[in-house]
């Protein structure tokens, strides 16, 4: 069973993962949190939270931590990313106690791969307008996805709503801190970089 993370807030860098209702009609409030599965399994919430330096430290801007929440109520830190000074150093990020490094597939994409706990390696790509990562065999991609955000909207007008989920199929269980902290990474980026396109063309209109 599939599943799925809402976003509590737009910017991925500082918001809450909360798992959504497996069950409309479970009355059990943890079931309710926690998102109980059919195979017993729970997905955990996750929060991000972020320090901007007024001084850079180190060559670090800013600093990102993630932690998770489990069904027990036990919160540990599972993630930390350091946002460089300057925008073409590399992005420093820790998995659990892995240091996980992000390569960039091309100066012509936004795709970007690592290596999982699993010793396997994804791809965390943008198809219409949604990250989406893939799990990479040999040389050749995987048609699957262990992760997908989607972004969507409900009502009219001014009680329109937006909603931003992240959703993980079973085949990514396994690998639930890497997905977390990676999207979290390559969303951030990705949408610092929608934002400056969507200045230049304002700027550009103006002018």
């Amino acid at each position: 069973m599939t599943s799925r993370l809402i976003m509590t807030k737009k910017d991925p860098r500082r918001t809450d993962f909360v798992p959504a209702v497996a069950n409309a009609n479970d009355d059990d409030a943890s079931s309710r949190k926690f998102g109980y599965h059919l195979d017993g399994r729970t997905t955990p919430t996750y929060t991000s939270d972020t320090t901007h330096f007024a001084r850079p430290r180190n060559g670090c801007r800013a600093l990102t931590t993630v932690t998770r929440t489990d069904h027990t109520g036990d919160r540990l830190q599972v993630g930390v990313i350091e946002w460089p000074e300057h925008i073409l150093a590399p992005t420093q990020l820790v998995v659990g106690t892995r240091d996980v490094r992000m390569s960039k597939v091309s100066a012509h994409t936004s795709s970007e791969r690592f290596t999982a706990m699993n010793g396997m390696t994804y791809e965390w790509q943008v198809h219409d307008s949604r990250p989406q990562l893939v799990p990479l065999r040999g040389n050749s991609h995987s048609t699957s996805y262990v992760a997908t955000f989607v972004q969507s909207q409900s009502g009219f007008w001014f009680r329109r709503k937006h909603t931003s989920s992240l959703f993980i199929p079973p085949e990514g269980y396994d690998i639930l801190d890497d997905i977390v902290v990676t999207f979290i990474y390559f969303a951030g980026k990705w949408r610092d970089k929608e934002g400056d396109k969507a200045r230049s063309s304002l700027s550009g209109g103006i002018a």
